[in-house]
């Protein structure tokens, strides 16, 4: 019960995080996208300008996974948060 109550406390910031957190860490051998973890790391500390500058300038890096390429256009470049 604390962890649906929990989950619905989560902003969309911290909600993308972790659905970008469970994709990356599917990649690479499970290893994992550092340029993706850096974003998520800026997406949970509120900081949305930084998020989206790692999407920008890492662009050439996340169009090889077009899984989290597709959230990040629908969820973060096009989404105001």
């Amino acid at each position: 019960m604390e962890n649906q109550e929990s989950k619905q406390e989560k902003n969309p910031m911290e909600m993308l995080a972790d659905k970008l957190d469970v994709l990356q860490a599917e990649k690479n051998d499970r290893r994992g996208v550092s340029c993706v973890r850096t974003l998520i790391m800026y997406l949970r500390r509120g900081d949305i300008d930084s998020a989206r500058a790692v999407c920008m300038n890492e662009g050439d890096k996340i169009r090889s996974y077009p899984d989290i390429k597709q959230i990040l256009e629908e969820e973060l470049i096009n989404e105001k948060f």
